[in-house]
């Protein structure tokens, strides 16, 4: 909801430049990218300091939001920082990123049971999850955002 925020009021997406617009754009949940969304003070991409995101901050945990160096990582419940896809070339779709993967895991074979996955997405922005084994190309055990339906422990 942040980045569709910030594309309403900036009427673009918070992508850093210089970077290829040719195609989708896969950046971390760190970078420049958190401070633009954040808003704690005017930064390239957010000139305005609007505050699009707050919050949950680390904890102990080691998920939330943390600030090391002066980089600002929200990271999953296992420790990495998220996934952010962005259409960055503005066609209006974005590829899914665990189409091209191999179904071995039991929850890829019960997801393909109910059809093919969709090869595209008519979405903006998507992120996911590595999962429990901080590998983001197993999905068996990812967590995407375009997938509701999944029990997320």
């Amino acid at each position: 909801m942040a980045i569709l925020s910030y594309q309403v009021d900036y009427n673009h997406l918070p992508i850093p430049e210089p970077v290829s617009r040719d195609t989708d754009l896969t950046l971390r949940s760190r970078g420049p990218l958190l401070p633009a969304l954040l808003g704690r003070e005017a930064s390239p991409l957010n000139p305005k300091a609007i505050k699009f995101f707050d919050g949950p901050f680390d904890s102990d945990s080691g998920n939330g939001l943390w600030q090391t160096g002066g980089e600002w990582i929200l990271r999953d419940r296992w420790g990495e920082p998220y996934y952010i896809v962005l259409d960055a070339n503005g066609d209006g779709k974005i590829t899914n990123p665990e189409f091209t993967t191999d179904p071995s895991g039991a929850k890829e074979a019960e997801k393909r049971s109910n059809g093919p996955l969709p090869t595209t997405f008519t979405d903006a922005v998507i992120i996911y999850s590595s999962g429990p084994d901080r590998d983001p190309k197993t999905w068996n055990d990812n967590i995407g955002s375009w997938h509701p339906e999944l029990e997320r422990d």
